[in-house]
């Protein structure tokens, strides 16, 4: 099957490949910015497996026979490598930060655990883990993700006064969209429509379920206005209620054109499964936590997909329409079409919630929290994607 996935060229998107330059992220900064310097310096160096120059890298492969495991063992692990190596000058600024973007490495693609092999007691960078031994073994240690990434942090904020940029933090986000939108790219729902298989009732069934959610985001952003403290963020919320106010009713009209029961969508139907989990995901963050920054982690998901599509999404949309007897289908894709225009752009609303992440988003437990609530809002929404596909195989 073609791939068809769109480009993300986003400029607020960067994001660093395994191998590749690393690119818009500031490491590191300081009361006198001579740290930083020196950890710039080793950024710039390369890619983020470059992390070897300073002391550390995480290898994602890892041999687990070389540690006297079994594979189903280490299948969320990630092995870092030079992490017990003598540091002769003592630890400096670019080891610490070498070491958390090796620990970042290993979270962008989707590990949990780190392991490796203890060659000494007294190694420096290995004591900031607090490793543990790995039961049946005599030289082998792990730790778990989070909590190394949070000690690591913790080591880079109590040491000369320097701290983690909120740019580099925020930067990871990007890591993680790029490779849900790819996901979500491939997914059964996008391949059927490049592929013009998609039927209308998988289309009526998409748009039904969407207006479960969609109906709800001016209060849902109502909300976020209300408890939001800082101004500008307020002012962020404002302007994004103010563009989505009915957008339900741009997929009432495409249903109507389509000769379906808006009625029933609107005032009876429940929504399925996969898109309640959406639902509760996004309710749950200002509901229940109030808090507007977790928030975000709906609109870059939804609104990520429609604001990365193109013009060739939509011409096989209008074929399958098409297709169904549909004599005008843009009568009957308004609601993407729409979204084209008003998530994507330099001026959309997608790029508008990524660029006050890096404000908000300022030490590793708050972008912890975000990328936990962001895995929950992308699941929800691939799961969404595919069941608007399986779940109806006769219409």
């Amino acid at each position: 099957m073609e791939n068809h996935t769109p480009s993300l060229s986003s400029s607020s998107l960067q994001t660093t490949a395994d191998h590749g330059a690393t690119t818009g992220i500031e490491p590191l900064t300081s009361a006198d910015n001579k740290p930083a310097q020196v950890a710039l310096a080793a950024v710039e160096s390369g890619a983020v497996t470059s992390t070897m120059a300073r002391g550390v890298t995480a290898r994602l492969d890892v041999d687990a026979a070389a540690l006297g495991l079994t594979p189903d063992r280490v299948a969320h692990a990630a092995e870092l490598i030079g992490v017990f190596a003598p540091v002769v000058r003592g630890v400096t600024p670019a080891h610490r930060l070498g070491l958390y973007d090796a620990l970042r490495n290993a979270r962008i693609a989707g590990r949990t655990e780190v392991v490796a092999r203890r060659l000494r007691d007294d190694a420096p960078l290995a004591q900031i883990l607090d490793f543990r031994p790995v039961s049946g073994t005599s030289d082998i240690v792990c730790q778990r993700l989070d909590v190394a990434m949070a000690r690591t942090a913790d080591a880079i904020a109590k040491a000369n006064g320097e701290d983690l940029s909120p740019d580099y933090l925020a930067a990871e986000v990007g890591h993680h969209l790029k490779a849900f939108f790819e996901r979500i790219y491939a997914s059964r729902w996008f391949q059927a429509v490049y592929d013009k298989t998609i039927t209308r009732g998988q289309y009526v069934y998409t748009l039904s379920n969407m207006h479960q959610f969609v109906r709800f985001t001016t209060r849902i952003l109502g909300r976020c206005v209300a408890t939001a403290d800082d101004p500008n963020l307020r002012v962020h919320f404002i302007r994004h209620l103010q563009g989505e106010v009915n957008h339900e009713l741009i997929i009432e009209r495409d249903l109507t054109a389509m000769g379906e029961d808006v009625a029933y969508v609107r005032d009876r139907m429940a929504p399925n499964l996969a898109t309640r989990q959406f639902m509760a995901a996004q309710e749950s963050a200002i509901a229940f936590h109030r808090d507007p920054i977790l928030l975000m982690a709906a609109p870059l998901a939804a609104e990520g997909i429609s604001g990365h599509l193109d013009n060739a999404f939509l011409d096989a949309l209008h074929e399958s329409a098409a297709g169904w007897g549909v004599s005008d289908p843009s009568r009957v894709t308004r609601f993407y079409s729409s979204h084209m225009d008003l998530d994507g752009g330099e001026d959309g609303h997608w790029e508008d919630t990524v660029r006050m992440l890096a404000a908000h988003l300022t030490d590793e437990t708050k972008l912890a929290r975000f990328l936990s609530v962001l895995a929950a809002t992308t699941a929800a929404m691939e799961g969404c994607y595919d069941s608007w596909i399986d779940d109806i195989r006769l219409g």
